[in-house]
């Protein structure tokens, strides 16, 4: 889990700058990560997994890392395809 103290704009770029220092690496080490973060849009289960006695803290991502069999790749279009 990625926790921040709070849940403030700031918080949430910061936790998404941390993944993104784990992810890379962890791909580059043969590594998945998923993020099955659909269960934090709801406010009870993402309350249910924040607070523990006498601190705040704010659930921001789920990650599930392990080895894994690769994913397809995700198309793409040919950069002169692209209109601006």
């Amino acid at each position: 889990m990625l926790i921040t103290e709070h849940d403030r704009r700031a918080d949430r770029l910061r936790a998404g700058e941390v993944l993104q220092h784990l992810r890379l690496p962890a791909t580059a080490h043969g590594l998945r990560v998923s993020l099955p973060h659909q269960g934090l849009q709801w406010p009870a289960l993402r309350r249910a997994l924040g607070p523990t006695q006498g601190r705040t803290r704010h659930v921001q991502m789920l990650m599930r890392v392990g080895y894994g069999p690769e994913s397809p790749a995700s198309p793409r279009r040919a950069p002169g395809r692209v209109k601006l």
